[in-house]
């Protein structure tokens, strides 16, 4: 079974730093995946720069994927008040690209346009 995990941070750097990623294991169930997931962070962590400022990380859901729908579905949403903070996004940081890969939508130093509007 395939389960994504959705995990929020903070840690420091030269100031107090925060953020939010997700993965992907798959594993038995839900408690084989908790396992899969701390492996794969302490992996991360020691192996490559993506987590180094880190100091603490929650996991906030685990989402068991059962199957797709044909149409998909909205996985995770987080929704914030107050004007975007600065921030930087990385997508599949230390992935193959035989395993996955990301389709980036905006030019770097361009402002992203809307993919819709309602």
């Amino acid at each position: 079974m395939l389960y994504m995990g959705y995990f929020s941070f903070d840690g420091f750097t030269d100031k107090p730093v925060h953020g939010y990623f997700s993965c992907v294991v798959e594993a038995d169930d839900v408690d084989g995946a908790m396992d899969k997931f701390r492996a794969l962070l302490d992996q991360t962590r020691k192996e490559t720069d993506t987590l180094q400022e880190v100091e603490s990380v929650y996991l906030d859901v685990v989402i068991e994927l059962k199957q797709v729908p044909s149409n998909g579905f909205l996985a995770h949403k987080i929704s914030r008040e107050g004007e975007l903070e600065t921030g930087i996004s990385t997508a599949l940081p230390e992935v193959n690209q035989t395993m996955a890969q990301a389709f980036t939508m905006a030019d770097e130093g361009k402002e992203l346009e809307p993919f819709m509007s309602f």
